[in-house]
């Protein structure tokens, strides 16, 4: 998980930190570390005249279901 905001004014960084750790504390990614994962930008202008936006992107790690037959192949081939 990475999350980025991008805030206008430096005085909404404080907020920002605290609803980020809020959400962090009370979401289902509780036991994971992802406070650290906060990035917070200062923009001159954002659309729609926002004061903050959020972005982010997280990521689960899949694992092909054939990864184990191809690395018995290659330990047959040994």
């Amino acid at each position: 998980l990475q999350t980025t905001a991008f805030v206008k004014s430096s005085s909404s960084v404080q907020t920002v930190i605290n609803t980020w750790e809020e959400y962090c504390d009370s979401s289902e990614i509780q036991g994971q570390n992802y406070k650290d994962s906060l990035l917070v930008v200062q923009v001159s202008e954002l659309p729609r005249a926002a004061d903050v936006e959020w972005g982010g992107f997280s990521y689960k790690e899949i694992v092909d279901m054939y990864a184990d037959d191809s690395i018995k192949n290659q330990k047959r081939q040994i």
